[in-house]
């Protein structure tokens, strides 16, 4: 007797069961861009507002149940317990928020620069060496070769 099923239903369940979370990602991704005020894109809100926003919306769905879901059970096997490479997997959603918050407006060299300072604390903190209050001289020089880096990559567009 032949099945009515579907032979790509199987996989195709195994494949959403797989991303059981991504309903709440959306859902999260939308929550958040819901609660932005109604501004027009040359209109940001404070730069500690973005962040603390964005820092909510990624803490929320890039959760240590994601990270290992999205790892290959060879990876997973590889790497071993989850503390051994938590700080990857940190530094993973300090790329995730530096992205979304450039993707969010048109930012201009110094918005830019801002966010890339607040991508780099990120980053010094989850490596277990964050920026001294002061800086020292050694923190400016490093994040200084960053603004230099930037300033290379943002020339052409200032030439249009």
């Amino acid at each position: 007797m032949a099945s009515d099923r579907d032979p790509g239903a199987s996989s195709e369940a195994e494949a959403n069961a797989d991303f059981a979370g991504m309903d709440e990602v959306l859902a999260a991704f939308t929550h958040a861009h819901a609660a932005l005020p109604e501004e027009g894109a040359s209109k940001l809100s404070a730069c500690d507002d973005e962040v603390a926003r964005a820092t909510a919306l990624f803490q929320r769905f890039w959760t240590e149940q994601v990270a290992t879901q999205v790892l290959p059970p060879e990876a997973r096997e590889l790497l071993g317990p989850f503390e051994r490479y938590r700080w990857c997997f940190e530094h993973v959603r300090c790329c995730m928020i530096f992205g979304y918050l450039l993707c969010q407006a048109p930012r201009e060299f110094r918005g830019f620069s801002v966010y890339l300072k607040r991508y780099w604390l990120c980053v010094r903190e989850v490596l277990g060496t964050p920026v001294h209050n002061p800086p020292l001289s050694a923190e400016r020089q490093d994040f200084l070769t960053l603004v230099r880096a930037l300033s290379e990559a943002y020339r052409p567009a200032l030439a249009d």
